[in-house]
């Protein structure tokens, strides 16, 4: 491994740079046209072959047997509606626009393991089909890259993906069982009858059926009794157009996030429930809807266990295994669905900024990590 290690470490500034450009240039999901054409140009350049898949995935193959299985390795490409608010050289340069989910990262490491493994294909028992999904944030991708044949011609027998995270030094991390959630959005629409307040006796308010059904939902929180842990969560409430108007109108959307479908389902259920009775306790309609339900990433125990091996050879006693999964949720579930797959974390805290969670306008990570992942990555890779 000495040799590999001297490799990654010339590898570095490339992945480096790149992950720099991306951040400077991020794009949102399925308008990430030029993310899309930096990508397959950096392929072009390894002989890697690749096709478009949806208007901006990528599905490309490295091919060393025939007869061998194929490994997926997924990254995902596209950034968020988010300001980058970092004074650092290679922050966004598009308004309201940035790399906050750390996808950049995750691109120019896959590729840089591209360059590495193009480079040793002769050690690999395994194909390799690199699956750069769009649309990861608004969780369509997934779907549209399964639509598109990713996972056929051939299935793959394995899947791998990862992520980024700053909440720890360096280190990583693998589920036992569950690494995401089973996440949807939760929509709910409540219909009263308008008036002047001064004769409120004559109208029905919205908002207020829509308040009292929202303390109760959240309620859930504290008094639901489910296998694992969940969150149920409102992020927008919107109703009314005047002060002294009764409001016949209210709307809010949040998110439900359960460790197992069955936990889902019976949250969801006593939503409906309380939604029936505020409807007969207030004379209001409300309609509740869910959109975008993912399932739940659970991790293969046999790559758990090829994971762990390789990344206790790199970080040590800084790779856990862990009982304690993410409530995020990830599209791959849908992949997960077909094949077996694993999804680690690695963890990169900077050493003297301070460190903002995902999703925040500050979010950035230490790229020190690249090469203690890449070469887990490498590794793991060469004992499938």
């Amino acid at each position: 491994m000495t040799q590999i290690k001297t490799e990654i470490h010339a590898l570095l500034p490339e992945i480096i740079l790149l992950r720099r450009q991306l951040h400077q240039n991020p794009e949102l999901s399925l308008e990430e046209y030029q993310t899309a054409d930096c990508i397959e140009a950096h392929l072009d350049a390894l002989s890697i072959p690749h096709r478009r898949v949806a208007p901006t995935g990528v599905v490309a193959d490295l091919i060393v047997n025939p007869d061998y299985p194929t490994t997926a390795i997924r990254a995902e490409i596209d950034a968020l509606p988010i300001a980058d608010e970092k004074a650092v050289p290679y922050a966004s340069r598009t308004p309201g626009v940035s790399h906050a989910c750390g996808h950049d990262g995750i691109t120019a490491l896959t590729l840089g393991l591209a360059r590495l493994l193009s480079a040793h294909r002769d050690a690999l028992s395994t194909n390799i089909r690199f699956l750069f999904e769009p649309a990861e944030e608004t969780g369509r991708g997934a779907r549209l890259l399964i639509d598109g044949g990713a996972l056929e011609s051939p299935k793959p027998d394995q899947l791998i993906i990862f992520h980024f995270a700053n909440s720890e030094p360096f280190g990583m991390e693998i589920q036992r069982e569950a690494s995401t959630a089973t996440v949807a959005g939760l929509k709910i629409e409540v219909t009263g009858s308008s008036g002047h307040w001064a004769e409120s006796s004559l109208g029905n308010s919205a908002v207020s059926a829509a308040a009292s059904l929202l303390c109760a939902i959240e309620g859930l929180n504290a008094t639901a009794v489910t296998q694992k842990p969940f969150i149920i969560g409102f992020g927008t409430i919107s109703g009314g157009v005047k002060s002294n108007v009764i409001p016949d109108t209210c709307a809010m959307e949040g998110t439900l996030r359960a460790f197992t479908e069955s936990d889902f389902d019976l949250l969801f259920s006593s939503i409906r429930r309380m939604a029936e009775n505020t409807e007969k306790r207030t004379g209001t309609q409300i309609r509740v809807s869910l959109s975008h339900r993912t399932p739940a990433v659970i991790n293969d125990p046999r790559l758990i266990q090829k994971g762990c091996d390789a990344g206790r050879a790199v970080f040590g006693g800084r790779c856990v295994l862990s009982g304690s999964p993410f409530l995020v949720g990830d599209n791959a579930g849908w992949y997960f669905k077909d094949i077996p797959g694993l999804r680690i974390v690695f963890f990169a805290a900077q050493d003297t900024a301070p460190n903002y969670p995902i999703h925040h306008p500050k979010f950035d990570f230490n790229e020190g990590i690249f090469g203690p992942a890449l070469e887990m990555l490498y590794r793991m890779l060469l004992s499938l």
